[in-house]
């Protein structure tokens, strides 16, 4: 498994948000991620004890799915090598306006788990509300 990458990702309050992150290895191969689960939590800030904002998991319904990335030609990948993550427009319309952090959780078939994202996670206002 490759090593730790930051992607900092937006989301906007009341928006459905799906955001697809692809994982390939140094030579440009796409990593197998098909026996693996996933976790990621959003927090107010790195502290430990800083209460979570979110949390999604590759559990059914758990906001986070494995996905093969999109390809030209006969470049396919065999197996899973990405993430989608859905924030749903509840979720966020019920994060307040701010730069947050996030990290994401790879765990193996032995139990083992693996740091390979992490970054600001930033909920953006939006001014147009239910009527």
């Amino acid at each position: 498994m490759s090593g730790v990458e930051t992607y900092n990702i937006t989301v906007y309050q009341g928006d459905d948000t799906e955001i697809p992150i692809y994982f390939f290895g140094e030579d440009r191969t796409p990593e197998d991620l098909s026996s693996l689960t996933a976790r990621m939590q959003v927090r107010a800030n790195r502290n430990g004890n800083a209460p979570h904002l979110l949390t999604s998991t590759s559990e059914p319904g758990g906001g986070l799915v494995f996905d093969a990335a999109p390809y030209e030609g006969d470049a396919a990948p065999a197996a899973p090598n990405g993430i989608v993550l859905t924030v749903s427009a509840a979720q966020s319309l019920g994060m307040q306006d701010g730069t947050y952090a996030y990290d994401l959780f790879l765990r193996d078939e032995e139990g083992k788990q693996h740091l390979r994202l992490r970054g600001t996670f930033t909920v953006m206002a939006t001014v147009t509300r239910a009527s």
